[in-house]
């Protein structure tokens, strides 16, 4: 679904002194995308605020009414004081700049919890822009969509002409006539201005902090959360049947999840292609899996039955049944074997991405859908002593 059409849509800014920058975005997004925002929010200072209720929001020549009136959108956008979000110390005293460390820290503090508020509600589109305020706001905000975004969310930078980018009065293109004088006497028609959005790749990395940090977590924190889930090393261990991504907690599976990732692993350590369960190979890829399972139940994976035996898996015993009396290469046993690792596979995505985020879920799976291999590289693998080599 594309921003458009989601129920709610909103506009988030940061502002200074240049309120100007609202009604441009505002202007582009509307006449360049078709995307009416149903709310406007911003970010900003005690002096940012002054300018944009005295130029925005003014009863008699607000230029965000007057926007609205000349685009017919009255009543359609929600956008008050209330919707001013003004950023305060430690002990709740608004600021009225953003000048010092301290004042810089708590600032990305606000843009980070504001961002990542918004990004929680699930009907909503949200639209960044990242160009008012103080630079230092306007890369915060950027790096705080880029930290929490989801496929819907945008993030752009106004740009405009020359003649009109200094232009204290111009707010955005008329449609009518209306005349404005520069600094030099000259004087231009606001009809003439040309503005453009400039939307801003983003890197998406929602799925790769921990969960907790979707939800709680200042600026540095966040970061740092992120930093440190990146992994460089995967390491298994068979008696604890636990993997485990370097700095971070050991990760239990069950049985049949283990020996599935270990067989995984043993194949991505000897640079093997990803396992594609078709017809040609599907009875010997559960063999071979097999011989993995074997390793973590210390049982024998010749003797299919003793396996079964020892194994509280019924899905296991069935498994063995079927590779033991049929043809290997069967359409029963292809259908059988794709189920298998893709619940296998579901279970182990959901049980890292609980430890390190849901984009490490993407780990164990390869770009070509219905495939499976590890994606780090074969060093970073750190696998059990004296363990087995896989025979194709």
């Amino acid at each position: 679904m594309t921003p458009n059409n989601f129920q709610k849509r909103i506009l988030l800014c940061v502002t200074g002194m240049s309120p100007q920058i609202v009604t441009e975005t505002l202007y582009a997004l509307v006449t360049e995308q078709g995307f009416t925002p149903t709310e406007i929010r911003l970010i900003t200072t005690t002096r940012g605020r002054n300018h944009v209720t005295n130029g925005l929001l003014n009863d008699q020549n607000g230029h965000f009414h007057n926007f609205c009136r000349e685009y017919h959108l009255e009543g359609k956008i929600r956008f008050d004081e209330s919707c001013i979000d003004v950023i305060t110390d430690r002990h709740g005293t608004p600021l009225d700049d953003i000048r010092t460390l301290e004042e810089n820290t708590l600032a990305a503090d606000r843009i980070v919890s504001t961002v990542r508020q918004i990004c929680q509600e699930p009907d909503c589109a949200l639209h960044v822009s990242m160009a008012g305020g103080r630079k230092t706001m306007g890369f915060y905000i950027g790096y705080a969509l880029s930290l929490f975004a989801r496929e819907q969310d945008r993030l752009s930078h106004v740009l405009v002409s020359e003649q009109y980018e200094n232009c204290r009065d111009f707010y955005f293109p008329s449609q009518s006539p209306y005349l404005l004088t520069l600094d030099n006497g000259m004087q231009v028609d606001t009809r003439n201005a040309e503005v453009i959005l400039a939307n801003i790749p983003l890197v998406r990395l929602r799925s790769c902090l921990p969960k907790s940090f979707l939800t709680t977590g200042n600026y540095s924190d966040t970061v740092h959360a992120l930093q440190d889930n990146l992994p460089s090393e995967m390491r298994f261990d068979i008696e604890s049947r636990t993997v485990q991504f370097h700095g971070h907690q050991p990760i239990k599976l069950e049985a049949s999840q283990f020996a599935l990732l270990l067989w995984l692993g043993n194949r991505k350590k000897q640079e093997l292609p990803a396992i594609v369960p078709d017809e040609d190979v599907a009875g010997i890829l559960f063999q071979e899996y097999l011989t993995y399972y074997a390793q973590v139940v210390t049982v024998d994976s010749v003797a299919y039955g003793n396996l079964v035996e020892k194994s509280t898996e019924a899905r296991m015993k069935q498994a063995a049944k079927i590779f033991q009396n049929s043809n290997p290469q069967s359409n029963e046993n292809i259908r059988f074997l794709k189920k298998y690792l893709a619940s296998r596979i579901s279970k182990i995505k959901k049980a890292v991405g609980d430890e390190m985020g849901e984009t490490f879920s993407d780990l164990f799976l390869s770009p070509q859908k219905g495939s499976y291999s590890i994606s780090l590289l074969p060093e970073a693998i750190i696998l059990p002593a004296n363990r087995r080599k896989t025979k194709i």
